[in-house]
């Protein structure tokens, strides 16, 4: 778990591994811990299964496990330090097999040695420090979530929407499954407007995006309806083929099993819908946008695989404007182990602003405190992990305060927000 102070820095707790994120440990850390004190002011941290890189300064650093060629020093060895990598500046940093980071001026950089799908540049060779893809400039990047079946980028460049990586799901939008993709391609416009120019994009085993008129499309994956196109198939949909009712302000999309999805979205009016395959125990599909409760002051939605259970199902939490927090699925943080099929206020507190959902759930309050539950590692609160007669780690089942501190900005649990 990683999180951002605003007046000393980045901290991270949890487990550390090959130096990720901690230099030269292989443990559990129980407490947030300063990353790297002599490297202030991040503004954005990304953690892969054994690396970390994040933007100080508008600088990006990367350290942790060498892995494949991920850390983007140009060099061969595990770093045991943030080190800067380049002397450019950025502003977006995304992590996988391969990284990309958008510079200041649009530019979009990318490296790695991923051996099967490449780093975008038409061939599976390494790269070992950042390379600009390209001579457009991009406004985002987006990378699937480490539960997905294979690793795809979608970045939008120009207002237009480019995909590489695994295809094997259509999650490229291209027309076909031919896979891998080595170098970006863009996204079948066949029933798309002419002119249309994309603003946001999510992608995991399915990818949608966002107009800037507010249109949501989906493609990819569709065993469960978590395209919301009115049916579900086992035969992948290649390419946009029509936009969803509505017009959408946000979307977040997950794979929550091989191929089990689930999508979420909201829309200008703030309604929060979503669609895809209900949670164990049942199993009901919803094929459309399917709204969820009858409130219009959604601000913002997470979801994520399910953490600190042994059901592989989701966990989908939001914040109202209002500052109510809301979950439902596998995690609620009701003190029980209970599920639910509709949210369940998270408390009684109206002052929540963020959340995240991942190997832990963990969420900020207005007041600039951290709190977390649903762990399957340590927390971060000091505790050592409890293990049931099974020695299955038993997660934490209200939120719990992570130390005093009130000044946290940002956090992020290894999921997809």
């Amino acid at each position: 778990i990683i999180g951002m102070r605003a007046s000393t820095g980045a901290y991270a707790w949890g487990r550390s591994y090959q130096g990720a994120p901690f230099p030269d440990e292989d443990s559990e850390i129980a407490e947030p811990r300063p990353i790297a004190p002599l490297t202030n002011g991040w503004s954005e941290l990304r953690s892969g299964s054994s690396h970390v890189c994040g933007i100080s300064g508008n600088l990006a650093y990367c350290w942790g496990g060498l892995g494949d060629g991920m850390l983007g020093d140009g060099a061969t060895a595990t770093l045991a330090r943030p080190t800067r990598i380049g002397s450019d500046s950025w502003t977006a940093v995304a992590t996988g097999a391969t990284q990309c980071g958008l510079r200041s001026d649009g530019a979009l950089l990318c490296w790695g040695d991923d051996h099967a799908l490449g780093a975008g540049f038409g061939n599976t060779d390494p790269v070992w420090a950042p390379a600009r893809l390209g001579t457009e400039t991009f406004s985002a990047v987006a990378v699937s979530n480490s539960f997905s079946p294979g690793l795809a980028t979608c970045a939008i460049r120009g207002g237009a929407l480019v995909c590489w990586g695994e295809n094997t799901l259509g999650q490229l939008g291209l027309g076909n499954t031919q896979s891998p993709q080595l170098d970006p391609v863009p996204v079948s416009l066949a029933s798309v407007p002419g002119g249309t120019q994309w603003t946001e994009v999510a992608v995991a085993g399915h990818t949608c995006a966002i107009t800037s008129n507010g249109a949501l499309w989906c493609w990819g994956t569709n065993g469960n309806g978590q395209l919301g196109s009115g049916a579900a198939s086992t035969t992948p949909t290649t390419a946009p083929t029509a936009a969803l009712a509505g017009t959408w302000l946000h979307v977040a999309v997950t794979e929550y099993d091989f191929e089990i999805g689930l999508t979420c979205g909201i829309q200008t009016d703030h309604t929060l819908w979503c669609w895809g395959r209900d949670q164990p125990p049942t199993t009901t599909q919803h094929l459309v946008p399917t709204q969820i409760g009858s409130a219009s002051s959604w601000a913002s939605v997470a979801v994520g695989p399910a953490s600190g259970t042994t059901t592989s199902s989701a966990t989908i939490c939001a914040v109202q404007m209002n500052g109510t927090l809301w979950c439902w699925g596998q995690a609620l943080a009701d003190g029980k182990l209970n599920t639910s099929m509709i949210p369940v206020q998270v408390g009684r507190d109206a002052d929540w602003s963020s959340v995240s959902v991942g190997t832990a759930i963990c969420a900020t309050k207005a007041g600039g405190t951290l709190w977390c539950w649903a762990n399957v590692s340590l927390l971060g609160d000091g505790s050592p992990i409890v293990l049931d007669p099974q020695e299955v780690a038993v997660p934490a089942t209200r939120p719990t305060q992570i130390g005093s501190d009130s000044d946290w900005r940002t956090v992020q649990t290894g999921g997809t927000s």
